[in-house]
């Protein structure tokens, strides 16, 4: 996990060696959750994606420092 404040926005990216997807697998979320968060992060004008890699998987979210407070 790691987690970056910076003057932009809050960026948080998970990675785990847990789905051993194929090299070539398309970035596409699936399921329920997924794209719950997804839509939760773009209603603040964020953004969230899952990559599948032969080495695991990522999520990375970012939001903008506007809604971080003052």
């Amino acid at each position: 996990i790691e987690v970056t404040l910076s003057g932009r926005g809050l960026r948080v990216t998970v990675t785990d060696d847990g789905r051993k997807a194929p090299a070539n697998a398309a970035s596409e979320a699936t399921g329920v959750g997924i794209p719950g968060m997804q839509a939760r992060f773009a209603r603040l004008d964020g953004n969230l994606t899952v990559t599948h890699t032969s080495d695991g998987t990522v999520v990375d979210g970012f939001l903008p420092a506007r809604w971080l407070g003052p």
